[in-house]
């Protein structure tokens, strides 16, 4: 069976070797948004599936990656963004296979001067 915890650190590990364009703010952690002029917010969110009577043999994990890019501009949030992006592009991570995107909200937040773009990769593993 495949725990949350070792999928998550799989996937923030490959994601924070393979990620270079700007500093990575890990959901749950402290991160200095005055000092930088763009990063991106990860967060990895999972659940794993199976039967727990008889049979836990059979098992499915689910979930999906959380990216968003934050920089002064909308054109450099979205330009790094895709760099994010590309890092996943036909990978498998711990048996897990990282699928559609979608584009979850765009804009502007005020109170860091920073425009953003926000993504979801759906991954799945069975």
């Amino acid at each position: 069976m495949i725990k949350i915890l070792d999928m998550k650190k799989s996937i923030e590990r490959y994601f924070g070797e393979n990620y270079t364009a700007t500093p990575i703010h890990y959901a749950g952690m402290k991160f200095d948004t005055k000092s930088n002029d763009a990063w991106v917010f990860f967060e990895y969110a999972g659940k794993s599936s199976g039967d727990l009577g008889l049979d836990t043999s059979e098992t499915s994990h689910d979930g999906y990656i959380r990216i968003m890019s934050l920089a002064k501009t909308p054109f450099i949030a979205t330009q790094n963004a895709d760099t994010a992006l590309l890092v996943f592009k036909g990978v498998k991570i711990n048996g897990a296979y990282c699928g559609s995107i979608t584009i979850v909200d765009q804009g502007y937040i005020e109170d860091i001067d920073r425009s953003f773009i926000e993504l979801e990769i759906k991954i799945s593993h069975i």
